[in-house]
């Protein structure tokens, strides 16, 4: 479970004005879950209250392989 108040913790301590948020898949499946969506979604609009714009959000498969939100259009 993600929480965006853990996520931005240290991105506000910092004065972060951009953040990039990544996780794995032990699968190795680069395939975004409705929850990782979700989770997309709500970081990206708890960003946009604190002035944290979420750049992109990244799924990292096996042999170099990712996804990514802004590349597929889904931020």
């Amino acid at each position: 479970m993600v929480h965006s108040r853990e996520v931005f913790k240290v991105d506000m301590l910092s004065n972060a004005s951009k953040i990039i948020c990544f996780h794995n898949h032990l699968s190795g499946n680069l395939k975004c879950s409705k929850e990782d969506e979700n989770i997309t979604n709500g970081l990206k609009k708890c960003g946009e209250i604190l002035g944290i714009e979420l750049v992109d959000y990244i799924i990292v498969g096996d042999n170099d392989t990712y996804f990514s939100f802004k590349e597929n259009f889904m931020m």
